[in-house]
Protein backbone atom coordinates (compact mmCIF):
# COMPACT_ATOMS: atom_id res chain seq x y z
CA UNK A 1 0.00 0.00 0.00
CA UNK A 2 2.84 2.38 0.85
CA UNK A 3 4.51 1.82 -2.53
CA UNK A 4 1.26 2.27 -4.43
CA UNK A 5 0.46 5.44 -2.49
CA UNK A 6 3.90 6.73 -3.39
CA UNK A 7 3.07 6.28 -7.07
CA UNK A 8 -0.01 8.47 -6.74
CA UNK A 9 1.86 11.10 -4.73
CA UNK A 10 4.65 11.23 -7.33
CA UNK A 11 2.07 11.58 -10.11
CA UNK A 12 0.30 14.38 -8.25
CA UNK A 13 3.62 16.17 -7.69
CA UNK A 14 4.45 15.94 -11.38
CA UNK A 15 1.29 17.86 -12.26
CA UNK A 16 1.68 20.41 -9.47
CA UNK A 17 2.72 23.89 -10.59
CA UNK A 18 5.69 23.92 -8.22
CA UNK A 19 7.25 20.95 -9.99
CA UNK A 20 6.79 22.19 -13.56
CA UNK A 21 10.29 23.63 -13.60
CA UNK A 22 11.79 20.18 -13.04
CA UNK A 23 10.02 18.23 -15.78
CA UNK A 24 12.05 16.20 -18.22
CA UNK A 25 10.12 15.98 -21.49
CA UNK A 26 10.84 15.78 -25.16
CA UNK A 27 7.69 17.39 -26.52
CA UNK A 28 6.38 20.86 -25.85
CA UNK A 29 2.85 19.65 -25.22
CA UNK A 30 1.64 18.05 -22.04
CA UNK A 31 1.44 14.30 -22.05
CA UNK A 32 -2.02 12.84 -22.42
CA UNK A 33 -1.58 9.59 -20.52
CA UNK A 34 -3.69 6.52 -21.19
CA UNK A 35 -6.77 6.10 -19.01
CA UNK A 36 -5.86 7.03 -15.46
CA UNK A 37 -7.93 4.26 -13.95
CA UNK A 38 -6.23 1.68 -16.14
CA UNK A 39 -2.83 3.10 -15.26
CA UNK A 40 -3.71 3.12 -11.59
CA UNK A 41 -4.77 -0.50 -11.79
CA UNK A 42 -1.36 -1.39 -13.17
CA UNK A 43 0.28 0.48 -10.32
CA UNK A 44 -1.44 -1.79 -7.81
CA UNK A 45 0.95 -4.51 -8.88
CA UNK A 46 3.33 -2.87 -6.46
CA UNK A 47 1.07 -4.14 -3.70
CA UNK A 48 2.26 -7.67 -4.47
CA UNK A 49 4.77 -6.98 -1.70
CA UNK A 50 1.90 -7.41 0.75
CA UNK A 51 1.10 -10.80 -0.77
CA UNK A 52 4.79 -11.72 -0.54
CA UNK A 53 4.81 -10.87 3.17
CA UNK A 54 1.79 -13.06 3.86
CA UNK A 55 3.26 -15.93 1.84
CA UNK A 56 6.55 -15.78 3.73
CA UNK A 57 4.81 -15.96 7.08
CA UNK A 58 6.18 -14.99 10.47
CA UNK A 59 9.82 -14.84 9.43
CA UNK A 60 9.21 -12.16 6.81
CA UNK A 61 7.04 -10.12 9.16
CA UNK A 62 9.52 -10.43 11.99
CA UNK A 63 6.94 -12.12 14.22
CA UNK A 64 9.35 -14.57 15.77
CA UNK A 65 8.07 -16.47 18.79
CA UNK A 66 9.50 -14.95 22.01
CA UNK A 67 11.14 -18.26 22.96
CA UNK A 68 13.39 -18.08 19.91
CA UNK A 69 14.53 -14.54 20.65
CA UNK A 70 16.81 -15.64 23.48
CA UNK A 71 19.75 -17.96 23.72
CA UNK A 72 19.47 -21.36 25.32
CA UNK A 73 20.75 -19.98 28.64
CA UNK A 74 17.71 -17.73 28.87
CA UNK A 75 19.64 -14.47 28.54
CA UNK A 76 18.52 -11.95 25.92
CA UNK A 77 20.86 -11.53 22.96
CA UNK A 78 23.48 -8.81 23.23
CA UNK A 79 23.52 -5.78 20.96
CA UNK A 80 26.26 -7.36 18.87
CA UNK A 81 24.04 -10.38 18.27
CA UNK A 82 21.09 -8.35 17.04
CA UNK A 83 20.92 -8.33 13.26
CA UNK A 84 18.45 -6.98 10.76
CA UNK A 85 17.18 -10.05 8.95
CA UNK A 86 16.22 -13.49 10.19
CA UNK A 87 17.44 -16.47 8.22
CA UNK A 88 18.15 -19.91 9.64
CA UNK A 89 18.06 -21.72 12.96
CA UNK A 90 21.26 -23.19 14.34
CA UNK A 91 21.64 -26.53 16.09
CA UNK A 92 20.26 -25.11 19.34
CA UNK A 93 17.14 -23.79 17.65
CA UNK A 94 18.13 -20.13 17.91
CA UNK A 95 17.47 -18.12 14.78
CA UNK A 96 20.62 -16.78 13.18
CA UNK A 97 20.63 -13.69 11.03
CA UNK A 98 22.99 -12.63 8.23
CA UNK A 99 25.29 -9.75 9.03
CA UNK A 100 24.71 -6.38 7.42
CA UNK A 101 27.67 -6.77 5.00
CA UNK A 102 26.24 -10.10 3.84
CA UNK A 103 22.86 -8.51 3.20
CA UNK A 104 24.46 -5.68 1.22
CA UNK A 105 26.32 -8.21 -0.94
CA UNK A 106 23.09 -10.15 -1.48
CA UNK A 107 21.26 -7.01 -2.57
CA UNK A 108 24.08 -6.07 -4.97
CA UNK A 109 24.00 -9.57 -6.46
CA UNK A 110 20.22 -9.35 -6.81
CA UNK A 111 20.57 -5.98 -8.54
CA UNK A 112 23.02 -7.39 -11.09
CA UNK A 113 20.87 -10.47 -11.71
CA UNK A 114 17.73 -8.36 -12.09
CA UNK A 115 19.49 -5.99 -14.49
CA UNK A 116 20.80 -8.88 -16.59
CA UNK A 117 17.42 -10.58 -16.83
CA UNK A 118 15.47 -7.43 -17.59
CA UNK A 119 17.97 -6.13 -20.15
CA UNK A 120 17.80 -9.21 -22.36
CA UNK A 121 14.05 -9.78 -21.99
CA UNK A 122 13.36 -6.09 -22.55
CA UNK A 123 15.60 -5.96 -25.61
CA UNK A 124 14.04 -9.12 -27.05
CA UNK A 125 10.59 -7.57 -26.68
CA UNK A 126 11.77 -4.74 -28.91
CA UNK A 127 13.38 -7.02 -31.49
CA UNK A 128 10.54 -9.53 -31.71
CA UNK A 129 7.82 -7.83 -33.76
CA UNK A 130 5.02 -9.99 -32.34
CA UNK A 131 5.98 -9.34 -28.71
CA UNK A 132 6.46 -5.65 -29.30
CA UNK A 133 3.18 -5.18 -31.14
CA UNK A 134 1.02 -7.22 -28.78
CA UNK A 135 2.85 -6.85 -25.45
CA UNK A 136 5.55 -4.22 -24.97
CA UNK A 137 4.02 -1.50 -27.15
CA UNK A 138 1.45 -0.90 -24.42
CA UNK A 139 4.17 0.50 -22.17
CA UNK A 140 5.57 2.65 -24.99
CA UNK A 141 2.30 4.50 -25.36
CA UNK A 142 3.95 6.66 -22.72
CA UNK A 143 5.79 9.02 -25.05
CA UNK A 144 6.35 11.25 -22.04
CA UNK A 145 6.74 8.96 -19.00
CA UNK A 146 5.05 9.72 -15.70
CA UNK A 147 5.24 8.08 -12.27
CA UNK A 148 2.30 5.66 -12.37
CA UNK A 149 3.33 4.68 -15.89
CA UNK A 150 6.27 2.78 -14.43
CA UNK A 151 3.94 -0.19 -14.01
CA UNK A 152 1.68 0.51 -16.96
CA UNK A 153 2.31 -2.57 -19.08
CA UNK A 154 0.83 -5.78 -20.41
CA UNK A 155 0.25 -8.52 -17.78
CA UNK A 156 2.54 -10.88 -19.71
CA UNK A 157 5.32 -8.31 -19.58
CA UNK A 158 4.82 -7.96 -15.83
CA UNK A 159 5.08 -11.73 -15.48
CA UNK A 160 8.22 -12.07 -17.61
CA UNK A 161 10.13 -9.00 -16.46
CA UNK A 162 9.07 -8.48 -12.87
CA UNK A 163 7.79 -11.78 -11.49
CA UNK A 164 10.32 -14.10 -13.12
CA UNK A 165 13.12 -11.56 -12.81
CA UNK A 166 12.36 -11.03 -9.14
CA UNK A 167 12.17 -14.76 -8.42
CA UNK A 168 15.51 -15.44 -10.13
CA UNK A 169 17.16 -12.53 -8.30
CA UNK A 170 15.82 -13.82 -5.00
CA UNK A 171 17.03 -17.37 -5.58
CA UNK A 172 20.48 -16.54 -6.98
CA UNK A 173 21.31 -13.97 -4.31
CA UNK A 174 20.30 -16.29 -1.47
CA UNK A 175 18.69 -13.42 0.43
CA UNK A 176 16.19 -13.97 3.19
CA UNK A 177 12.53 -13.02 2.96
CA UNK A 178 12.95 -9.77 4.85
CA UNK A 179 15.98 -8.71 2.81
CA UNK A 180 13.95 -9.49 -0.31
CA UNK A 181 11.17 -7.15 0.84
CA UNK A 182 13.73 -4.36 1.26
CA UNK A 183 15.20 -5.09 -2.17
CA UNK A 184 11.88 -5.26 -4.03
CA UNK A 185 10.56 -2.09 -2.39
CA UNK A 186 13.76 -0.31 -3.41
CA UNK A 187 13.44 -1.64 -6.97
CA UNK A 188 9.84 -0.40 -7.28
CA UNK A 189 10.74 3.05 -5.92
CA UNK A 190 13.69 3.26 -8.32
CA UNK A 191 11.47 2.28 -11.28
CA UNK A 192 8.84 4.85 -10.33
CA UNK A 193 11.53 7.53 -10.12
CA UNK A 194 12.90 6.54 -13.54
CA UNK A 195 9.47 7.18 -15.05
CA UNK A 196 8.41 10.22 -13.03
CA UNK A 197 9.56 12.74 -15.65
CA UNK A 198 11.10 15.03 -13.03
CA UNK A 199 14.72 16.09 -12.65
CA UNK A 200 14.59 17.15 -9.02
CA UNK A 201 17.65 18.76 -7.39
CA UNK A 202 19.33 16.53 -4.83
CA UNK A 203 17.73 13.33 -6.11
CA UNK A 204 20.01 10.58 -4.79
CA UNK A 205 19.10 8.30 -7.69
CA UNK A 206 20.53 10.85 -10.11
CA UNK A 207 23.71 11.03 -8.04
CA UNK A 208 24.41 7.31 -7.69
CA UNK A 209 22.83 5.86 -10.84
CA UNK A 210 23.59 6.74 -14.45
CA UNK A 211 20.41 4.86 -15.31
CA UNK A 212 18.00 7.55 -14.14
CA UNK A 213 15.00 9.64 -15.18
CA UNK A 214 16.64 11.30 -18.18
CA UNK A 215 18.39 8.08 -19.24
CA UNK A 216 15.12 6.17 -19.45
CA UNK A 217 13.33 9.16 -20.96
CA UNK A 218 15.63 8.77 -23.98
CA UNK A 219 14.40 5.18 -24.37
CA UNK A 220 10.81 6.43 -24.59
CA UNK A 221 11.70 8.85 -27.37
CA UNK A 222 11.36 7.75 -30.99
CA UNK A 223 15.08 7.95 -31.80
CA UNK A 224 16.03 6.19 -28.56
CA UNK A 225 13.57 3.29 -28.67
CA UNK A 226 16.31 0.84 -29.66
CA UNK A 227 18.75 2.14 -27.06
CA UNK A 228 19.02 2.38 -23.28
CA UNK A 229 17.31 -0.95 -22.59
CA UNK A 230 18.95 -1.29 -19.18
CA UNK A 231 16.66 -1.21 -16.17
CA UNK A 232 16.21 -0.62 -13.35
CA UNK A 233 19.63 0.00 -11.79
CA UNK A 234 22.76 0.13 -13.92
CA UNK A 235 23.66 0.86 -17.56
CA UNK A 236 26.31 -1.87 -17.77
CA UNK A 237 24.74 -4.05 -20.47
CA UNK A 238 23.93 -1.09 -22.71
CA UNK A 239 27.59 -0.07 -22.67
CA UNK A 240 28.89 -3.62 -23.20
CA UNK A 241 26.54 -4.46 -26.08
CA UNK A 242 26.52 -1.10 -27.85
CA UNK A 243 22.98 0.02 -27.06
CA UNK A 244 23.99 2.94 -24.88
CA UNK A 245 22.80 6.37 -26.05
CA UNK A 246 24.14 9.34 -24.06
CA UNK A 247 22.15 12.52 -23.66
CA UNK A 248 22.41 16.21 -22.90
CA UNK A 249 20.09 17.72 -20.33
CA UNK A 250 19.06 21.10 -21.74
CA UNK A 251 17.13 23.70 -19.80
CA UNK A 252 13.97 24.80 -21.61
CA UNK A 253 13.11 28.53 -21.93
CA UNK A 254 9.56 27.87 -20.71
CA UNK A 255 10.80 25.90 -17.71
CA UNK A 256 11.88 22.36 -17.04
CA UNK A 257 14.47 20.32 -18.91
CA UNK A 258 14.74 18.37 -22.12
CA UNK A 259 16.77 15.18 -22.46
CA UNK A 260 18.31 15.29 -25.93
CA UNK A 261 19.88 12.16 -27.36
CA UNK A 262 23.53 12.44 -28.39
CA UNK A 263 24.69 9.64 -30.69
CA UNK A 264 28.24 8.36 -30.15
Amino acid sequence: MLVCSGCFVAHACRNHVRFCGHRVMRHSGKCSPPGMMQSAARAWKGCSVAWFLRACGDEALGQIPPATRTKTDGNPPSTSQKEIVTSKANSTGVLEQPSLPVQIVQILVAMLVMDTWQYFVHRYMHQNKFLYRHVHSQHHRLVVPYAIGALYNHPLEGLLLDTFGGAISFLVSGMTARTAVIFFCFAVIKTVDDHCGLWLPGNVFHIFFQNNTAYHDIHHQLQGAKYNYSQPFFAIWDKILGTHMPYDLVERPEGGFEARAVKD
